[in-house]
């Protein structure tokens, strides 16, 4: 019997982190990059990057079709990126 995948429920913070990350390079990435890396459906993502947009967390750049991380989207990452480490931290200190 062929063993199913289990896939588990992704958070907001996982997937924003996701798509912040995805944003990172120099040049940025489209939209379809971001969709690809994070594996976000095309209508979920447009509203994930509008609200991002909105937080001034990353900018879309409309001459070249990019989206970018701002400094406060890597400050925003790199908070997220401490307290997945302190929660990691946490959990394996908690265990017996």
């Amino acid at each position: 019997m062929p063993r199913r995948l289990r896939h588990r429920t992704r958070s907001k913070f996982e997937i924003i982190s996701s798509i912040l990350n995805s944003t990172r390079g120099y040049t940025g990435a489209t939209i379809t990059q971001i969709q690809y890396e994070t594996y976000v459906s095309y209508k979920q993502l447009k509203d994930y990057l509008t609200f991002l947009i909105q937080q001034r967390l990353i900018e879309f750049v409309r001459e070249e079709k990019m989206f970018r991380i701002t400094e406060t989207g890597i400050n925003a990452l790199n908070m997220f990126d401490e307290m997945d480490k302190l929660i990691a931290r946490e959990a394996v200190n908690n265990m017996g």
